[in-house]
């Protein structure tokens, strides 16, 4: 079997940040792309924290989480292994304000993934 490593999709902790933000505020976005994050290329330990959270509540209640303090509450009383912690609040905290065009955010996301699955092709190829 290949092993490949897997790499963060992006160093920038604000994209991280949006990706977890909108995974647990937006249904829309959840759909399109929250549940396809692999959580292991997320760089920022927060950001991953949130999105298990919403991972979590989608997969409990059948719905895409629609209210980030209620992913954050309903995580945090599940079990201690989705405690999110005040390092995932301050970051939903972070972004919650700002406005973002998420059809933009979609396409970087788009191209980020396009370009994690050239390098991994790339890394298959060159191992034999």
């Amino acid at each position: 079997m290949l092993k490949i490593q897997r790499r963060p999709y992006c160093s920038e902790a604000e994209f991280e940040a949006w990706l977890a933000y909108l995974s647990c505020s937006s249904p829309k976005f959840w759909h399109a792309v929250g549940h396809s994050i692999d959580l292991a290329r997320i760089g920022s330990p927060a950001a991953r924290r949130v999105l298990k959270a919403a991972r979590y509540v989608a997969e409990t209640t059948s719905e895409p989480p629609t209210i980030p303090l209620v992913c954050v509450c309903l995580a945090d009383t599940a079990s201690a292994d989705l405690k999110l912690g005040i390092g995932a609040v301050l970051l939903l905290d972070s972004v919650s304000e700002r406005r973002l065009d998420v059809a933009a955010l979609i396409s970087m996301w788009c191209a980020l993934v396009e370009s994690t699955i050239r390098e991994d092709l790339h890394e298959i190829s060159s191992m034999g």
